[in-house]
């Protein structure tokens, strides 16, 4: 390779890292320097087949609930060069004991109890940490919730993150953000065997509050992008369970119900499809979004695995007949008053994320009820 063709090279990586990366050119100005030709031309090459993002110090909002607590655990592994401040102010299912006591200890590892609607104080978390990529998971995520409580819902869900967006935007050093969004924002899906799944710029339908105001922080992504360049991704993902989940959620809440052979709730006919995605297939799939994915874009992270409601608790019930070493029994169903409006099915393609990440999800839901339940009979102990 001539030495003309190697600065050739070497001059488009710098324009393409420039664009992709604010800040790089210093950076590339010192590998150049202090690199040999060969051995900058190896990483040159290396940076065009891979193009990962490389964060360096993260905030995740939401990190004590659900799944940003489980993403959390698993990203401190997954990133282990990197630094992380955790954002909660601690309501509803969050607990800062969802953080795993390993990275509770860390030196990569800070909590800041704070609201994202305080401008004040995430822009201190923002400076004081030189934080460059955010992934933001805060949010009122229960749809009964935000049917009774749709102005809290609002507050939480779109103002808090219009709030979030305004310090990145003067901020001005955030690499990358990843927001996560829901599959809800479709609205509802056919029953037939023929429906294709919603893809991701599928038409946009939402059937109750919680997906309302998920569109609505979309929105304000779109805007944010288009007029300030940030360099936001959305993931829109499906019904994810596993560990640390609130107990008003249908598959923790069946787990207790499943215990004692009690009798399951069920709203409306029970009929209502749902695929169901493992947090750690959720968690993988948001850090290659973060690593992988195109700056403006979104991508679909769920699952083919789809079961009604009153076929989950049949599977429920056997698995946990069968760890406790019990004959299995069938579930006994009481139907309750459905939501005002309940979408029958979330159904959709993931083929843009296996092909643009090369994520798909590993874990069926019969072998994360296998997971799961240890986790759940271990936590009523303690």
């Amino acid at each position: 390779l001539d030495i003309g063709t190697f600065n050739h090279i070497q001059r488009w990586q710098f324009l393409f890292e420039g664009a992709r990366n604010p800040g790089f050119s210093t950076d590339f100005c010192a590998f150049t320097l202090l690199t040999s030709a060969p051995l900058r031309l190896i990483i040159i090459l290396r940076t065009f087949y891979c193009m990962t993002y490389e964060p360096r110090n993260v905030v995740i909002t939401g990190g004590c609930g659900f799944i940003g607590s489980n993403f959390v655990n698993h990203i401190h592994d997954a990133w282990p060069n990197c630094n992380f401040v955790n954002v909660d102010k601690l309501i509803l299912n969050s607990d800062t004991q969802h953080v795993d006591e390993k990275v509770r200890n860390s030196p990569r590892y800070k909590l800041a109890l704070a609201d994202i609607k305080n401008r004040k104080a995430m822009m201190a978390v923002f400076k004081n940490n030189d934080i460059d990529t955010v992934i933001h998971f805060a949010a009122d995520c229960t749809s009964t919730r935000c049917y009774n409580e749709t102005i809290e819902a609002i507050e939480n869900n779109v103002i808090a993150f219009i709030e979030l967006l305004e310090v990145v935007k003067e901020y001005g050093k955030i690499r990358r953000f990843v927001h996560i969004s829901t599959d809800e924002v479709y609205g509802d899906s056919g029953l037939g065997d023929d429906e294709s799944g919603k893809v991701e710029d599928s038409r946009l339908l939402p059937g109750n509050p919680y997906a309302a105001t998920k569109i609505a922080g979309e929105a304000y992504v779109r805007a944010f992008t288009a007029q300030h360049k940030l360099p936001i991704i959305i993931a829109r993902m499906n019904n994810i369970y596993g560990p640390n989940q609130w107990d008003v959620k249908v598959v923790p809440r069946f787990i207790e119900i499943a215990k004692v052979r009690g009798e399951y709730t069920i709203q409306g006919s029970g009929k209502q499809l749902r695929s169901w995605l493992y947090v750690d297939d959720a968690s993988i799939g948001i850090q290659r979004v973060c690593e992988r994915g195109k700056i403006g874009e979104i991508y679909n992270l769920g699952t083919y695995f789809e079961k009604n409601v009153a076929d989950l608790a049949h599977v429920i019930q056997a698995e946990v007949d069968r760890q406790l070493g019990r004959e299995v029994s069938a579930p006994r169903f009481v139907s309750i008053p459905d939501r005002p409006y309940n979408d029958m099915r979330y159904l959709i393609d993931i083929g843009k994320a296996e092909k643009d990440l090369g994520w798909t999800p590993q874990i069926s839901f019969e072998e994360g009820g296998q997971l799961l339940l240890p986790v759940y009979s271990r936590r009523q102990q303690c």
